[in-house]
């Protein structure tokens, strides 16, 4: 019988995509997230949906986004963080949808989402980061 490795032990090797095996790495979460990022769309690039993007792509994700209706300054904005504009529809491309806007704006992407997503067999996950009320919350879930 084959004696486990140090890695395979302690759960500390990241297998890249090559093969190769790494055991002495120094944060292996972030290591690990290199191997395989997820797409992401973003609804909401502002600066805060912008510089959450700019985070991703800097780590290798290929970031979506809708701009129709958007002013100049997000379009702007969106593109120099490396955002990818395309259509309401083709956001279920993506592995995750977040949604980034103003508490104002939260139900009306929610059924955006929602409409481009009912069409779908599996959708993507829709994770809604924008600081609302429990109680509209709620009606998001209804």
């Amino acid at each position: 019988m084959k004696r486990p490795t140090a890695c395979e032990r302690t759960s500390g090797c990241i297998v890249a995509v090559d093969g190769t095996v790494s055991s002495n790495i120094s944060n292996p979460v972030s290591s690990l997230i290199e191997v395989h990022m997820p797409n992401f769309a973003i609804i909401g690039s502002g600066a805060m949906g912008s510089a959450v993007a700019k985070r991703l792509i800097d780590h290798g994700a290929t970031v979506l986004t809708y701009l129709e209706g958007r002013s100049e300054q997000t379009i702007v904005r969106a593109k120099a963080a490396g955002m990818v504009p395309v259509g309401h529809q083709e956001l279920t491309k993506a592995e995750l949808i977040l949604s980034i806007v103003p508490p104002a704006q939260a139900i009306k992407v929610a059924g955006l989402v929602a409409d481009i997503a009912s069409e779908m067999q599996a959708p993507p996950p829709f994770i809604d980061l924008n600081a609302i009320a429990p109680k509209t919350m709620q009606a998001l879930a209804a």
